[in-house]
């Protein structure tokens, strides 16, 4: 689940992108 790892270290950019 590389995903769950992405937003694990995106965060809060994750967040902010969408």
């Amino acid at each position: 689940m590389a995903g769950a790892i992405v937003v694990l270290f995106f965060g809060d950019d994750l967040s902010s992108v969408v």
